[in-house]
């Protein structure tokens, strides 16, 4: 590292200027999407999210076939 070209702290200072804070809305009626949020059971959250996908691609879709393979 000692090779490589030191910048001052004011370049790096300078990226963040122009810069607007990200904002973030509130839910409301209409609004498309999902939100899943979990407190330190990250596995299990995804699975009922997994679960709650399946059960509504049943009711949109229909019931998931299974393909057997009878070539082998």
């Amino acid at each position: 590292m000692s090779d490589a070209k030191r910048r001052k702290k004011a370049y790096y200072v300078q990226g963040g200027k122009g810069k607007k804070p990200h904002t973030f809305s509130q839910l409301d009626a209409g609004m498309k999407g999902f939100l899943i949020t979990c407190n330190n059971a990250e596995k299990r959250a995804v699975q009922e999210a997994y679960n709650l996908f399946n059960e509504y691609a049943d009711k949109i879709y229909g019931p998931e076939r299974v393909m057997l393979n009878t070539t082998s």
